[in-house]
């Protein structure tokens, strides 16, 4: 019978403590740093775009819905939020794939784009319009 290897001895930190005898720890290996996480944003952001823009190009036409004309990008981001809530909250209305603030001109407007059917956006313009939501279809 082949001897037994005794089990490795466990690694001991020594504990860390901060100035006022606080313990310090360190956080966990698998979190990333600032730098991967903006670069997994950006490539999370881009790869959305891509498929919405693969989309769009089966199509000769697309539609979006977009909110009034605003003075700054914050303003807008909060039209944008009431929008993508309003269109939430229609029973049976698919969400749409993108709800994003995009300049126009010296302002700024949350637009939902991109929609296929002509008939889906309209539809989904009239229902936001009798709830209340100023919005705008636009063609391109």
């Amino acid at each position: 019978m082949p001897p037994v290897a005794a089990p490795a001895a466990p690694v001991i930190r020594p504990v860390q403590t901060d100035a006022s005898g606080r313990r310090v720890h360190e956080p966990p290996a698998f979190l990333l740093d600032d730098a991967q996480r903006l670069a997994a944003r950006q490539a999370g952001e881009a790869a959305r775009a891509a498929s919405a823009a693969r989309r769009v190009d089966r199509y000769k036409i697309a539609y979006a819905l977009a909110t009034r004309a605003v003075r700054t990008q914050a303003e807008s981001r909060l039209l944008g939020r009431d929008l993508d809530a309003a269109l939430a909250a229609l029973p049976g209305a698919p969400r749409c794939p993108r709800v994003d603030v995009m300049p126009a001109g010296d302002n700024w407007r949350s637009v939902c784009w991109p929609m296929l059917q002509r008939a889906e956006a309209e539809r989904l313009r009239d229902r936001l319009t009798e709830r209340g939501q100023r919005v705008e279809l636009i063609e391109f």
